[in-house]
Parts: structure tokens; sequence; C-alpha cells
């Protein structure tokens, strides 16, 4: 009971009051995530970059000729990076995963069929 008479007299409904409006208005206004950070407000933001599409040329931190290890590499993602690393760079790819490797007779229908499919889509 005290304290509910010393929060009315300090004040402290009122702010909490307040308080609790200006976080409504923040959440309401706007549907990304807000972060209050040294007395700012922080929202994330993207800036839109433009992939070069230019020459094949291996960027400076791939060797021609290099030896990559590729984990995951028989997935999707893991083959497209093999063949662009392939193209590139001339590398030697290791590629590594859970799945075990498919039949030898299998092995090379099972990835020009991937590469073809890439190159379709």
């Amino acid at each position: 009971m005290i304290k509910d008479e010393l929060g009315r007299i300090w004040g402290w409904e009122e702010r909490h009051r307040r308080l609790v409006g200006r976080l409504a208005l923040v959440v309401a206004s706007t549907a990304v995530p807000v972060a209050f950070r040294h007395g700012q407000r922080w929202t994330p933001h993207f800036v839109p970059v433009v992939a070069d599409a230019g020459g094949l040329e291996p960027p400076g931190r791939l060797r021609p000729g290099g030896v990559y290890l590729i984990t995951g590499g028989l997935g999707r993602m893991g083959l497209l990076l093999a063949g662009h690393l392939a193209r590139v760079a001339g590398a030697t790819l290791v590629l590594a995963g859970r799945s075990p490797l498919p039949r030898p007779d299998e092995f090379d229908r099972l990835v020009l069929g991937f590469l073809d499919e890439v190159e379709a889509a």
C-alpha cells in the first residue's frame, strides 16, 4: 500500500504509462526489429550491390590450379561452387560430405545431369 502511494506521488505510474505508450508506437510503426543502444534507435537496412558478371578471372584469393576442399561438396550448393572453381581457377577439388558417393557408373550421369539442370535455369 505504501509502495502504491509513493508511486502516485513520485509519478512512477505516469512515467510507466508514457514509456509503454512510446514502445507501443515504435513496435506498431515498424515490422522490422528495433534496438535501442546508448540513446540511439537502430534498425536493419539493406543496400543493393551489383555483382560484376565480367570475366572469369579468379579473384585475388583463389590460386590458379589450387587445391580446394569443399565440405558438403555433393549437395547442390557444393556442386555449384565446385563447378565455379573448376571454370574460374582451374582448381583441383576435393568434395567431402556425409552422404556416400554414388557408384562410379552413376557419378558422371548425376553430376552431368545436375550441371545441365543448372545451365537450363
